[in-house]
């Protein structure tokens, strides 16, 4: 099962990742945190080479691919080249991680995706119609995770902690009191939800303003995953490992979204265990 986390930069998207994934792992699941390992457990020349070890793999493997998604990105007039080298490299680099054989006994987080690396995209584009020239003409080779964890917050609130962080981990963030970059970032977000929405993958979207609602957020989203698994379980008597229940999520508003996420959730792995 692959699970993406996406936001705008400053949401907390990986903070979050980082919660519901101890979250898994105190129950035994095997949890996979591929992106946030390389960004936070490495140096940056390791995690550079790594990716591009990835890259390099990829585009070897799908050369024909690999030629399309950059004529493909070039279409969206990227401001500049370094923009262009930027948005190419790092979409190869989450394909190839996208694209990879899922297991029903893993679960592997993304905190930069496949919408991630499209939001990324579409920040330099030139061209009003990038997502459409990334979506529409990829016939269906654009990859895409089983679930998506759309994580927002205020405007201010990101732009808060944009200008806390220490160095420029994000282009965004020499915009951080620019309202306008920020509201035009955000309705990006708002348009590539839409678009993988209505293609078929499932999103469940949670607040992120405070740390009240990041714990609870982080409780909503692993409730639901450890939920749809034990039902899995229940079902085929898949070997998925956990020692206590689930917890109850207390969040007064979650109510509906976590009986929705269960169904999406369950769905899916009714749908593999019947492929299977």
């Amino acid at each position: 099962m692959l699970i993406e986390f996406f936001g705008l930069p400053g949401a907390g998207k990986s903070t979050l990742s980082r919660l519901v994934a101890d979250h898994l792992l105190s129950r035994r699941l095997v949890v996979d945190e591929i992106t946030y390992d390389l960004a936070h457990r490495n140096s940056r020349r390791k995690a550079l080479l790594n990716k591009l070890a990835h890259v390099v793999r990829f585009a070897a493997a799908r050369p024909r691919r690999t030629l399309s998604d950059l004529v493909r990105i070039v279409a969206t007039r990227q401001a500049t080249l370094v923009d262009l080298g930027k948005s190419f490299f790092n979409w190869i680099f989450i394909s190839s991680l996208a694209t990879r054989k899922r297991s029903p006994v893993k679960i592997i987080f993304l905190d930069q995706g496949i919408a991630q690396a499209l939001w990324s995209i579409g920040f330099a584009a030139r061209r009003e119609n990038w997502l459409e020239l990334l979506l529409a003409a990829s016939h269906g080779t654009t990859p895409r995770p089983d679930l998506i964890v759309f994580v927002r917050a205020e405007l201010q609130v990101i732009g808060n902690r944009l200008a806390a962080r220490e160095g420029h981990a994000s282009r965004m963030d020499a915009f951080q009191r620019d309202h306008e970059v920020l509201r035009r970032s955000e309705a990006h977000a708002d348009a590539i939800i839409d678009r993988l929405r209505s293609g078929g993958v499932s999103v469940i979207e949670v607040e992120n303003n405070d740390s009240m609602q990041l714990v609870s957020s982080a409780r909503l989203v692993a409730d639901a995953i450890m939920t749809a698994l034990s039902e899995h379980r229940g079902t085929s008597g898949a070997g998925l490992q956990q020692d206590t229940p689930f917890a109850t999520h207390e969040a007064s508003r979650t109510d509906r979204a976590l009986t929705d996420s269960r169904a999406i959730l369950r769905q899916y792995l009714l749908s593999f265990a019947s492929e299977s």
